[in-house]
């Protein structure tokens, strides 16, 4: 719900206030990538717990390659 009301906040900036929250994203994605990689961990468990399949858990798990290519992206 937050990440929604978020996108159309950024929706009606400027192009250049896009570019500085965008990079400031990606700046706290690397920047907390260890933090993000402990959490989704327990996330991990819990869906091995709750049998999701193999195909969503893949989509799931965060690594720090995945953190890095998501904060490439929004670069």
């Amino acid at each position: 719900l937050r990440a929604k009301r978020a996108s159309g906040i950024i929706a009606n900036l400027s192009g250049e206030i896009k570019d500085i929250v965008l990079n400031q994203m990606a700046d706290a994605l690397e920047e907390n990538s260890e933090f993000i990689v402990q959490e989704n961990y327990k996330d991990m468990q819990d869906g091995k717990r709750e049998r999701l399949s193999d195909a969503l858990m893949d989509r799931l798990l965060l690594n720090e390659n995945r953190i890095k290519a998501m904060a490439k992206a929004l670069e």
